[in-house]
């Protein structure tokens, strides 16, 4: 699918609200291939646009395309990603950020602002998530969930500046047991991204709307997938004995807000993933743990503590006794989110 037309929308109910996306992708034949209607938490309409901008251009190069077409109703958003109107507000800076980094990596890129009639397959999705009616489908290869109801899905955040270094090909190892036994998988990478610590304002804790009051990085767009997931794996390689200053923050700031939410993320499966040259590792899984066990996290053992070494690129493939512990992880955590679900 070299040329695809991506409609996207987003939707919040009050503004913010309880907010969703809608994205529908149209292959060269103008036969749609994948819809999409997720429910994004608490947001403003505009930052749903954004996200279902990301959310669409993320799916069109997952699917191959070399160019892509936009089309959107906002005719904010689509006048900002085309340069004619400034990114005044700053909780929409990261968000800009990352559409044009997207757009970047194909051969052609145009987005379009369309009547609202013209983009009602998308909208009609971005409506149904934000009411809480989600779903994401690709209209070839649509699978049922052989157990039945929806499926389970276990997300990992990771930390390392080196996009699929060492601790991506750690994770992917989980995630091989994982998908055997059914279980929707799904890996963010920070490289490119931009997240800062807690600024201790605590206004979390006033507004208790599952949210940090800033959006001007990407921290809530992980505290959203750390609530929607079933399972979360934090991943790291090893800094003077710790994990990487961007897992930190994120753990600092979904931290904070869990806490202030009644303990938004408890009893949900947490594990902990370390890339290491040598020494240092202990503390940064440690690190880690601490975070799943104040927020009443559960937390599956494996065969070893759950760290690869190596340190160029691919390395950590030559640690058998590494390799295994994942793959050992990821079926304690598979057995573990099937027994929880009960």
């Amino acid at each position: 699918m070299s040329n695809l037309l991506v409609a996207v929308d987003g939707a919040s109910k009050g503004n913010p609200g309880a907010a969703g996306i809608g994205v529908v992708v149209y292959g060269e034949s103008g036969k749609v291939v994948r819809e999409i209607s997720e429910h994004i938490g608490i947001a403003t309409n505009n930052v749903a646009e954004y996200a279902a901008l990301i959310r669409g251009l993320e799916e069109a190069l997952k699917l191959g395309a070399e160019s892509v077409r936009v089309q959107t109703d906002s005719e904010l958003l689509a006048r900002q990603i085309a340069g004619t109107y400034k990114v005044r507000a700053a909780h929409l800076s990261s968000y800009h950020e990352r559409a044009k980094s997207l757009l970047a990596q194909f051969r052609k890129a145009e987005i379009s602002h369309v009547p609202r009639g013209q983009n009602a397959h998308a909208d009609r999705l971005a409506s149904k998530a934000a009411n809480g009616e989600t779903h994401a489908k690709n209209k070839k290869n649509k699978k049922p969930n052989a157990g039945g109801g929806q499926k389970m899905k276990v997300v990992a955040f990771n930390g390392s500046a080196r996009r699929d270094g060492n601790t991506a090909i750690l994770i992917n190892r989980v995630f091989n047991e994982l998908e055997k036994e059914g279980i929707a998988t799904e890996m963010y990478q920070f490289p490119g991204r931009t997240i800062r610590g807690c600024r201790a304002c605590f206004r979390c804790i006033e507004n208790k709307d599952g949210h940090c009051a800033f959006w001007d990085d990407v921290a809530n767009e992980c505290i959203n997938k750390m609530a929607e997931a079933d399972g979360i794996i934090l991943a790291s390689p090893t800094y003077f004995a710790d994990i990487s200053t961007e897992l930190k923050a994120l753990i600092d700031r979904a931290g904070m807000v869990s806490l202030a939410n009644g303990y938004m993320l408890k009893r949900k499966v947490g594990a902990a993933v370390i890339a290491v040259r040598r020494g240092g590792a202990i503390h940064a899984f440690d690190s880690i743990n601490h975070f799943f066990f104040i927020n009443q996290m559960i937390v599956p053992g494996s065969s070893y503590w759950n760290m690869g070494i190596g340190r160029e690129i691919g390395k950590v493939e030559n640690d058998e006794e590494g390799l295994r512990t994942m793959s050992n992880l990821g079926q304690n955590m598979a057995w573990l989110l099937k027994r929880l679900k009960e």
